[in-house]
């Protein structure tokens, strides 16, 4: 496996984990003459990680759903920034890189090859 691959595998692997948790719909788009986009064509180390993923957005499924609906009938929100949540720790009013799935779940997504850990842990 050559830096290139490895690095775009990375980014295709961070790219799905994250597009699975911020939409209800969870599928790659792809034209006719592009490259094959598929999971099981980057490898089986790719596509254990691809069906990990998924298996992980199956279970926090019965949840989204429940947001959505809840977002449909009431006009709660899905996915909002930390303040919405901690409007009393300032701190929270400059976070870009983490949200809240409503009131029960932080996605804190890994945004750089060195980042290792979390921005900021909440009080």
């Amino acid at each position: 496996m050559d830096a290139t691959w490895s690095v775009l595998s990375l980014f295709k692997v961070k790219s799905f984990q994250l597009s699975s948790l911020i939409s209800n719909n969870s599928r790659n788009h792809n034209g006719n003459y592009n490259i094959q986009q598929d999971p099981a064509v980057w490898g089986e180390e790719f596509a254990a990680m691809t069906r990990n993923i998924l298996q992980h957005r199956y279970r926090l499924l019965p949840y989204l759903y429940t947001l959505m609906y809840r977002a449909s009938v009431f006009g709660d929100t899905v996915i909002r920034p930390l303040f919405a949540n901690w409007p009393e720790d300032k701190t929270t009013h400059t976070i870009d890189e983490q949200m809240m799935w409503a009131d029960g779940l932080l996605v804190s997504p890994v945004l750089t090859q060195e980042q290792f850990k979390i921005s900021y842990l909440l009080k």
